[in-house]
């Protein structure tokens, strides 16, 4: 004889995926300030400066879908805006291309931030950089490649 298990009501997760990472119990909380409050391509994470302390660093993961017959053109104009976000201060840039599963033709971009505090101070900082803005200039024609996906991730350990 089987015995059903009680259905167990879903809670409202409407808002789940809006502040990443566990919530703070209120003894954790300590004052959240703006670099501590970040949105980057509509991904909020809100962490209290403890969490992330206690915390990693800041990965973000783009993924570009070249346009036909421009893979190299997106790989060449990439390369300079990757010097760009360099010098801006991001810690590290990988450039990979999918070869096996959902990304195959892709071109995968993960960037490397000391924490998300940093993540938001370095974007900050790129898109006040006149270097960025004239590359934005030069290149405002080119639809080289379309965005699949920009999430952001932090290590736990």
């Amino acid at each position: 004889m089987q015995h059903e298990r009680p259905v167990k009501e879903m809670p409202d997760r409407s808002f789940e995926g809006q502040f990443a990472g566990p919530q703070p119990r209120v003894d954790d909380v300590v004052p959240i300030d703006v670099q501590s409050i970040r949105c980057y391509l509509s991904n909020c994470v809100r962490v209290s400066r403890k969490e992330e302390h206690e915390m990693g660093k800041a990965f973000e993961i783009s993924v570009w879908k070249p346009q036909p017959g421009k893979f190299s053109e997106f790989l060449e104009r990439f390369a300079e805006v990757r010097q760009i976000f360099l010098a801006e201060g991001v810690s590290n840039i990988e450039v990979l291309t999918g070869t096996a599963g959902k990304d195959v033709g892709n071109v995968v971009v993960v960037q490397t931030f000391k924490s998300l505090t940093d993540n938001g101070a370095v974007n900050d900082a790129i898109g006040e950089s006149k270097a960025m803005k004239d590359w934005m200039e030069r290149n405002k024609d080119n639809h080289l490649a379309v965005l699949v996906s920009h999430d952001l991730y932090q290590s736990v350990e």
